[in-house]
């Protein structure tokens, strides 16, 4: 297309470019962007993340078998609150997926708890997926760092006659590089959140330094902005992780021993 309609090209970038706009919270845990990350699925691999909309600090990222069904994403973010030190965001954004349907839910009962007349409308934000900028920019740069080499890797397996997607394949494949592709994805989600972020002239909006400094510290880059965590109810917290115990996740989630390097 750049040969063919070169002037055409540069008008749809710039259009591109100009319809995403500028992103501004005032502080860290005010929005949390979340999504699944399904390039791995049809081997059996689904990855499911939330990032801060001010920090892009990454709190919460699974790599298992279930990233698609509405009671692992709200185990997920239950455990993403408590590692947490039990602190919520304010608010959270997603698409219109039957998986986002018990998280939203939760999120607003935890906020009920604390203002009962707070508005769905204030703290859950639905949209498509291609809207929710945060994680869908952080997708790309976890696809080139992380998993285009596995789905690469994969597809050779099948072109090779080693993978025909039944469930035996699928099961061995869980089975001998789950475990290294959790931990090479955990790694690279670290190094993430340490970074440096530079500054971009052309788009002010942008916090630059470090994810995790601007999470944890964030007036140590911008002396205006403010952590807008919330707290949570207790027993509604413990209701919710009630609802939940008896849902199996263990076998292919990631261990708390690993999960400590994301905090």
């Amino acid at each position: 297309m750049k040969e063919l309609d070169p002037v055409g090209v540069e008008e749809w970038r710039k259009d591109a470019y100009n319809r995403h706009g500028t992103f501004q919270v005032p502080g860290p845990n005010f929005l949390w962007s979340i999504d699944g990350h399904l390039k791995l699925q049809a081997y059996g691999i689904e990855i499911y993340a939330g990032i801060d909309g001010y920090a892009r600090y990454v709190p919460w990222i699974y790599v298992g078998v279930s990233g698609r069904t509405a009671t692992s994403i709200l185990k997920q973010y239950l455990e993403a609150i408590e590692s947490g030190s039990f602190n919520m965001p304010f608010a959270i954004r997603s698409d219109h997926g039957t998986e986002t349907v018990l998280i939203a839910n939760a999120h607003w009962q935890l906020h009920q708890a604390n203002r009962p007349n707070i508005p769905f409308k204030d703290i859950y934000f639905y949209g498509t997926s291609t809207l929710n900028q945060r994680i869908e920019s952080w997708w790309q740069r976890l696809s080139r760092g992380q998993t285009k080499k596995w789905r690469n890797f994969f597809h050779t397996l099948g072109q090779e006659g080693y993978f025909d997607g039944s469930d035996a394949d699928i099961i061995a494949i869980l089975a001998v590089f789950i475990p290294i592709l959790r931990f090479e994805v955990l790694n690279w989600v670290h190094l993430w959140n340490i970074h440096t972020i530079r500054k971009q002239k052309s788009r002010p909006g942008i916090i630059d330094g470090k994810p995790f400094m601007n999470y944890f510290h964030p007036t140590s880059s911008n002396p205006s902005a403010k952590d807008c965590a919330q707290h949570i109810n207790p027993e509604v917290f413990h209701q919710l992780k009630q609802d939940v115990a008896d849902y199996g996740m263990l076998t292919y989630t990631i261990s708390k021993e690993l999960n400590s390097k994301l905090n």
